[in-house]
């Protein structure tokens, strides 16, 4: 799959003139949970000529290149990427953070440089938080859950705490951040329900899990006690990093 992928991004890179700076995998596979047929979520960040930033008409900043049960490709410009930067949008540090990578491009560095200025520990904690919340009151509390959704929501949950601890990305690979916050009477559950979503039932609905219903409760609460109590506002960084980075690529 790895070569079809890459033909795919470098055909993308020929048809729109268009350098692809870095192209990382994301959802399960990067998580450390996939199965035999869980798809391939490709995920990457391109840049075009100066020319094509110089138009009076907004340009098109988003590109689905695939999208099939098997394979899941999906594009963002380069301005468009460091605009989410400058707001410490958690989706900009998950892609840094991803280890199976496609392509990078040598000059990535530059971004990688300047990425950690614009970081903001709560932004990051908030999207986790929030991300298990709705999930789980629209997965689990209010339906009939699947294993595979308490893995996610339990995902959020132990990211949030990792940033909350550690002040920075958590680790894309769920046995880490698992092994730091999960309960101990936990583990041996979460654990199988790990090895149902290798094996590919984890799709299958099941009871609800008690212990785990209960631990998700509690953690909502104290996550969400602790950042609203949080006074640390995020600082106001300048534009100037930044375009200096864009124009550089230009």
């Amino acid at each position: 799959m790895d070569n079809i992928i890459i033909k795919e991004l470098k055909e993308f890179e020929k048809q729109n003139n268009a350098k692809i700076l870095l192209a990382v995998e994301a959802g399960s596979r990067t998580w450390g949970f996939d199965s035999k047929d869980s798809d391939y979520d490709v995920r990457f960040i391109y840049v075009k000529d100066k020319n094509h930033y110089l138009q009076l008409n907004e340009q098109k900043d988003v590109v689905e290149l695939i999208h099939t049960d098997e394979l899941d490709i999906v594009g963002w410009d380069l301005k468009k990427f460091l605009k989410l930067m400058k707001k410490s949008n958690p989706s900009v540090y998950e892609f840094l953070q991803v280890s199976s990578i496609y392509i990078e491009d040598e000059s990535f560095y530059k971004i990688r440089e300047v990425a950690p200025h614009y970081f903001f520990w709560k932004d990051l904690a908030w999207h986790y938080y929030s991300m298990s919340y709705k999930h789980d009151r629209r997965y689990i509390l209010n339906t009939t859950p699947t294993k595979k959704r308490y893995l996610y929501a339990l995902r959020g949950i132990f990211s949030a705490y990792w940033v909350i601890n550690y002040k920075n990305q958590p680790p894309t690979n769920f046995e880490i951040i698992k092994n730091k916050f999960c309960p101990s009477e936990l583990i041996p559950i979460v654990d199988g329900l790990i090895v149902d979503k290798k094996c590919g039932i984890a799709n299958e609905e099941c009871s609800r899990i008690e212990s785990l219903d209960n631990f998700l409760e509690n953690a909502y609460i104290d996550i969400n006690y602790f950042l609203s109590s949080s006074k640390e506002s995020k600082p106001n960084h300048s534009w100037d990093e930044l375009n200096k980075v864009f124009l550089e690529f230009l």
